[in-house]
């Protein structure tokens, strides 16, 4: 009991300043001087180093404010790498659909210029098949109505139809009779030896085959009374034992009567046979 009165009774001025501080601190009217100041934050920074202070998740005031900062640091970082790789990931998809638009830009460019060739082709080919059926068909109905025209040319042969045949004055008049109930036509060339009454009479034989409902007849003009060179030759067409036309100096009908050509007899047939 001695020893602890002498020691409570014999504190130097550190202890009462000590107490005193205690007194102050628990009544709230302490204040720290400088050096107390700078060895309370040492004190704090060993206490901190030994206790291992860190931002992760604490207790208290203090502690809760800690894990909120940490919290926001942490969100932010992982906004800041989010928005990185998504400008990442963003360029490199720009960067490749700039490739694939240029690549599909010549693919489409080289398919539109294949499509309009192969298109071109197409309707070229088209054209020329349709040509080729047209000249087919052509040739076809050609062969068809050389082969019916030879066919009607024997059977009008037979019946004396479609050929110019020289007659007497007295078959002239008999065949004239015969066709005088048929719908056939008789066309009766009256010729003399001239150059004229030749050439019309070789034109009109040439042109015969394509009157198959024709009969052509061909008979000397003096034996039939014309002697007068300047009114031969002479056509005269009969139907239904009726003349029909009697052309006297039939070489007035062209333009040249002694230059004039197959064709212009071939138009003149055509004129008085098919109307």
């Amino acid at each position: 009991m001695a020893n602890i009165e002498r020691k409570f009774f014999n504190r130097g001025d550190g202890d009462e300043d000590e107490i005193e501080c205690t007194r102050a601190r628990e009544n709230g009217d302490y204040s720290m001087t400088d050096d107390e100041g700078e060895n309370a934050g040492n004190n704090k920074d060993e206490f901190t180093r030994t206790a291992g202070f860190h931002d992760g998740p604490q207790t208290g005031v203090k502690g809760v404010l800690a894990d909120f900062r940490h919290s926001q640091r942490q969100q932010k970082q992982q906004h800041e790498q989010q928005k990185a790789a998504e400008r990442a990931a963003y360029q490199a998809l720009a960067s490749k659909d700039i490739i694939d638009n240029s690549d599909r830009t010549i693919w489409t460019k080289d398919k539109e210029n294949n499509m309009q060739e192969k298109t071109s082709h197409s309707d070229i080919d088209s054209e020329l098949d349709e040509l080729d059926s047209d000249e087919e068909n052509e040739r076809l109905f050609a062969e068809y109505r050389d082969k019916r025209m030879a066919d009607l040319r024997r059977v009008a042969e037979k019946r004396g139809l479609g050929v110019l045949r020289d007659v007497t004055p007295e078959e002239y008049v008999e065949i004239v009779e015969q066709n005088a109930d048929s719908s056939n036509n008789v066309f009766v060339l009256l010729v003399d030896q001239s150059s004229v009454s030749h050439r019309f009479a070789s034109f009109v034989e040439a042109e015969s085959g394509n009157f198959c409902q024709t009969v052509f007849l061909c008979v000397p003009a003096d034996e039939c009374g014309f002697c007068d060179a300047e009114v031969v030759p002479i056509v005269l067409v009969y139907r239904y034992g009726q003349l029909k036309h009697n052309l006297v100096r039939v070489v007035d009908q062209f333009a040249d009567p002694r230059s004039f050509e197959q064709q212009d007899v071939a138009h003149l047939l055509r004129n008085i046979l098919l109307k």
